[in-house]
């Protein structure tokens, strides 16, 4: 009588370890930045975290992403966002072959990309 419930205990436990690994988390979703990142240029290469992450989640081949050339994030309410930020790279389009382009990105006060110029 022991024995079976030791292995119930550990069919239980088991289940329940299983479980809480294949659960899904907010904080694994790449897409939804943290409430408290802030939008700002990295002092190593001026780049914006939040942008990247879009880039890399959206891009047809997101390891051919190059970043060529940051803007400063302007911080300050437009109709388009709380801030916004220029971005100029390169990647492969459709049909493989690399193309440079430059946008506006607009972001809310939350990091999330709103827009795109």
């Amino acid at each position: 009588m022991g024995k079976i419930i030791l292995y119930i205990f550990g069919g239980l436990l088991l289940i329940g370890l299983i479980g809480r690994a294949c659960a899904p988390s907010g904080d694994n979703n790449p897409t939804t930045p943290k409430a408290s990142e802030k939008v700002v240029n990295s002092s190593w290469d001026g780049s914006v975290r939040q942008v990247e992450r879009y880039l890399k989640n959206n891009l047809k081949d997101p390891d051919s992403y190059q970043a060529i050339a940051w803007g400063p994030v302007v911080d300050g309410q437009t109709p388009k966002g709380r801030y916004h930020v220029q971005h100029k790279y390169r990647a492969k389009n459709s049909f493989g072959g690399y193309v440079i382009e430059f946008h506006v990105f607009h972001l809310d006060s939350d990091g999330n990309i709103i827009g795109i110029d």
